[in-house]
């Protein structure tokens, strides 16, 4: 995937012009700050891993402006249910309109999932695009494609109108861009690959003793797509073995996590703390020997890059953008979906050899070092931005 884009492609729903003053007008956006609205859910105190996202640009640009860059955070649903969420949307709504008529956006940047928020997406990007601003479409969820593959004829439609009249798109990993480019190949030079990022937590992995109380973590949304039942299942496997711990955390199915745990006999072992704050989620990162998500969907998790920034030891499923930063037998260990067998094993296998949790961290902390830093995230993004900013209308 080519690291700039293109954007005179077939698919191009753009009118370029050669006049003189559009040239100009280009170069004066080009040398002026950069306004950007950015989408997201739940807001800055949002506890997904896309406001996790927003968090860290957010408090990036606020204590670091990359190249006069300010940002504003555009919260497109809320946490208060479906009946406020509509109300928050629409609020959405006309803060663009009234950014547009003051002149106060250059570019917005639309964090996409699929169902509830595709269409509220659809309809934020036809709204923009008829104020005149460029968008940007960052997709995120793993079920993007299951969700435009079921689509019927006319939100097919609507999807297809969302991809080629935006200005670009950023995808997280080579299956979406190969999903999209296989529906939609117009908009092939459209797209670009961001991996996720988080910032740098260490300098070197921890060393864990072979005979060390081990602690498991998984941090997530507890439910049937994060496959807790069934990480809770392998750990009941485990209940015989010595030398462990484990917490899962995050909200969603709590209750229903802690009757499993209290079933399977493993309260003393195994912690559903629920939802943790991030100077919580750091803690226990500071102490996780292995971290383990075997996810049935995914984007591209951001707590496995945590924990690759912590130098720790992870076992994950090989789905979406996952198997473009976990590498089988080198910075990780994957395992087939579903499959609770090779679950059990890959935690076994871990649990026995000190030695391989630490090759498999230490490698994981470099791949972050080269691959996953926030301040190279923002290089990629920011370039996206103004390549929206600045091309001719």
């Amino acid at each position: 995937m080519p690291s700039s884009f293109q954007l005179e492609g077939s698919g191009q729903q753009r009118v370029r012009s050669e006049s003189p003053f559009d040239h100009e007008l280009a170069l004066q956006r080009a040398r002026s700050p950069l306004r950007v609205v950015w989408t997201t859910p739940r807001g800055l105190t949002g506890a997904g891993g896309m406001d996790r996202l927003t968090q860290l640009v957010a408090q990036t640009i606020q204590c670091d402006p990359v190249e006069s860059t300010t940002i504003l955070v555009l919260t497109t649903k809320g946490k208060w249910g479906v009946i406020v969420g509509a109300f928050v949307f629409a609020y959405a709504l006309a803060r663009l309109a009234m950014l547009a008529k003051g002149r106060g956006v250059d570019v917005l940047h639309i964090n996409v999932a699929a169902y509830g928020s595709a269409y509220r997406k659809i309809i934020l990007a036809r709204f923009a695009h008829w104020l005149g601003i460029p968008y940007v479409v960052h997709i995120h969820a793993g079920k993007f494609g299951e969700f435009w593959n079921g689509a019927p004829g006319s939100i097919a439609d609507a999807i297809e109108r969302f991809l080629t009249q935006s200005a670009a798109i950023i995808v997280l990993g080579r299956d979406f861009a190969h999903m999209i480019t296989e529906r939609l190949p117009t908009v092939r030079n459209k797209l670009q690959i961001v991996h996720n990022a988080t910032p740098s937590r260490r300098t070197r992995p921890p060393q864990f003793a072979a005979c060390a109380q081990v602690q498991v973590t998984c941090l997530g949304l507890l439910g049937a797509r994060k496959n807790t039942a069934g990480l809770i299942s392998a750990l009941g496997r485990l209940a015989d073995r010595p030398g462990w711990v484990a917490t899962i955390a995050g909200d969603g199915e709590v209750e229903k996590a802690r009757a499993q745990v209290r079933r399977l006999g493993l309260v003393d072992r195994v912690s559903i703390p629920g939802w943790i704050d991030q100077s919580a989620v750091q803690a226990l990162l500071e102490t996780t020997g292995i971290f383990v998500l075997p996810s049935f969907s995914e984007g591209l998790p951001m707590a496995i890059l945590e924990a690759f920034s912590y130098g720790i030891a992870v076992v994950a499923t090989p789905v979406n953008a996952i198997p473009d930063v976990v590498q089988h037998e080198k910075n990780g260990l994957l395992v087939p979906v579903g499959d609770l067998e090779a679950l059990v094993a890959a935690l076994s296998r871990l649990l026995d050899d000190a030695a391989l949790r630490h090759r498999l961290g230490s490698q994981a902390l470099r791949d972050h070092k080269e691959r996953f830093t926030f301040e190279a995230y923002m290089r990629r993004i920011h370039a996206v931005w103004q390549m929206a900013a600045t091309a001719p209308t």
